[in-house]
């Protein structure tokens, strides 16, 4: 036992001062600001350096949109998909009138991309979903064998982005005829990007 606590014991010292605790509800900056946790919104990140709070991200950009329709696709042609509808949209990325294929980036950063299409039923050839920069370089794709059934072969990638690039969400298939990237809800075609870091 120190002789600080002892002495406090034996009535000779004050009590040791004890800190005060910050309130549960608030977060210490570095410094002494104090950040009320009640003041963040909806959609908002806090960005963290270690375990003091050095700013806001503010709302995340990200966009997912599908079309409501069944897409016919050319054998043997890829094909660019577009989007008639939006689930979401943070930072004005797609529009549904003009260029309604692409995924503009506003906010430059980090992004995971991803895209699903389901192709009909048929038990001839292969299916491919592919994601394209800028109308040029494709930066992902993945394949499905034919089958007797549907094939919705989801894609997947990250990729740093700058402000004006776009992607575009594209299909190919050679069944030996026309075949129907089908709607079902807001599960195929869909296409979505969110930025996940600078």
């Amino acid at each position: 036992m120190s002789d600080h606590f002892k002495g406090w014991q034996d009535g000779h010292l004050p009590p040791p001062e004890i800190p005060e605790q910050e309130p549960a509800e608030q977060i210490k900056e570095s410094g002494e600001q104090v950040l009320d946790i009640g003041a963040i919104a909806d959609g908002e990140l806090l960005v963290r350096d270690g375990t003091d709070i050095v700013g806001w991200s503010g709302i995340v950009p990200s966009a997912r949109v599908y079309n409501s329709a069944n897409i016919s696709i050319p054998n043997n042609t890829v094909t660019v998909l577009t989007f008639n509808s939006e689930l979401l949209d943070t930072d004005n990325i797609h529009d549904t009138a003009t260029n309604p294929s692409r995924l503009t980036c506003k906010t430059a950063g980090l992004y995971a991309i991803y895209g699903n299409a389901q192709f009909a039923a048929h038990a001839t050839g292969a299916r491919s979903v592919l994601i394209r920069l800028n109308g040029t370089t494709f930066i992902a794709e993945a394949v499905a064998g034919s089958a007797g059934i549907v094939q919705s072969p989801p894609v997947s990638t990250q990729y740093p982005l700058e402000v004006g690039d776009y992607i575009e969400l594209a299909v190919w298939q050679n069944s030996g005829g026309s075949l129907a990237v089908n709607y079902v809800d807001a599960y195929t075609p869909v296409f979505g990007m969110t930025r996940i870091g600078a």
